[in-house]
């Protein structure tokens, strides 16, 4: 097989690092203009489009090694391959812990937001800070392994450290990142379970942000390979597999992070919208006591309901920053407010007044 063919393992890297280069790419598009639209577009979708930004170099780089011969035997290699396989893998693990900083950090920012106890806080502020941590150590041993830079991909320019190090910090970044993956997954489950929400869009919201279960899955698979770095014989072919599971975790991560800001999006669509027209909502009727009155009616005894729908657009414009009025608003709220006026032989009027929601 010619050098740069691509068959076999690198044929199989290159199809899906594509697939998830174009799938992250829509994905995130899709947010930031979702975002933008309802003039929400915070810090979280700044950090995500960095981090995608990363992300998609990351892509680019694993398809320049492709070209060059990453997932080939060495018997299908020609003098000068390895070079340029050793060069792209280490652009590929700087920019993929690059890329995984500012995702994690954009989920754990997202969750932030939904948070009211304290202690869910602090441990968020610590997820966020050991992501950051671990990913910086990583960039930093890949970039100081070798003195020049050079000598990563040519040997006779300098001199490395021992590879047994390298592997070793791996190791212990795969773990951290192990540990973060899964408590970014069971967050949702926690938070969510004391806001107030029905429990069918509490479920579907928390099964959305919980798919990182997958991204922490495809961590562990990782970790199966990372002894690959100590091959002396067919690196570029065992050394894939390493590749192969960094990109799958890397763009689960980016399409899970970006999936919960698109439901305004979907609501958007009438096949996924809600089953009630606006009009229809504005004949409903309200109920108090054994009385019901039409929106708007003034009822006896000096009982005056003021009600109000705002739309999910309004809504949104009002905290656009909130993640969570992306999550659980629902167009099926009616604000009522309810003026009584009470009148006691010669007293003069009490005015009293209260604020209900209706959801339905």
């Amino acid at each position: 097989m010619a050098s740069g063919a691509l068959e076999g393992r690198c044929l199989t890297l290159f199809a899906i690092t594509m697939f998830f280069c174009i799938v992250c790419l829509v994905m995130v598009t899709l947010r930031c203009c979702t975002r933008i639209s309802i003039k929400g577009f915070g810090s979280d979708d700044w950090l995500m489009l960095i981090g995608t930004v990363f992300g998609i170099m990351t892509f680019i780089t694993v398809l320049c090694g492709c070209k060059a011969g990453l997932g080939q035997h060495d018997y299908d290699l020609v003098e000068g391959d390895y070079s340029k396989i050793k060069r792209a893998l280490m652009k590929f693990q700087v920019l993929y812990c690059a890329s995984l900083i500012f995702i994690k950090s954009s989920i754990c920012v997202a969750l932030i937001r939904l948070v009211i106890s304290k202690r869910l806080l602090y441990t968020l502020y610590a997820i966020l800070a050991l992501s950051a941590s671990y990913g910086f150590i990583a960039m930093m041993t890949v970039l100081l392994q070798c003195k020049p830079l050079k000598a990563t991909w040519d040997p006779s320019a300098g001199t490395c450290s021992n590879q047994a190090i390298i592997v070793h910090i791996s190791y212990f970044v795969t773990a951290c990142s192990i540990t973060t993956d899964f408590a970014c997954a069971v967050m949702p489950f926690i938070i969510l379970w004391k806001l107030q929400m029905r429990k069918r869009l509490k479920f579907t919201v928390a099964a959305m942000l919980s798919l990182g279960f997958l991204a922490s899955a495809a961590t562990i698979v990782r970790i199966m390979y990372l002894d690959s770095y100590f091959a002396t014989h067919d690196l570029a072919y065992k050394v894939s597999n390493v590749v192969l599971w960094s990109i799958i975790e890397t763009g689960i991560a980016i399409i899970v992070g970006s999936i919960p800001s698109l439901k305004p999006l979907v609501k958007s669509i009438p096949f996924f919208g809600s089953h009630h027209s606006r009009s229809e909502r504005k004949s409903l009727n309200l109920r108090s006591g054994n009385q019901s009155y039409a929106l708007g009616s003034t009822a006896p005894q000096g009982h005056r309901t003021h009600i109000s729908c705002p739309s999910a657009k309004d809504r949104d414009k009002e905290d656009g920053e909130s993640m969570k009025d992306s999550l659980i608003s629902d167009p099926g709220i009616i604000f009522v407010r309810s003026e009584v006026q009470v009148e006691e032989g010669s007293r003069p009027n009490i005015g009293y007044r209260s604020f209900k929601s209706f959801t339905f």
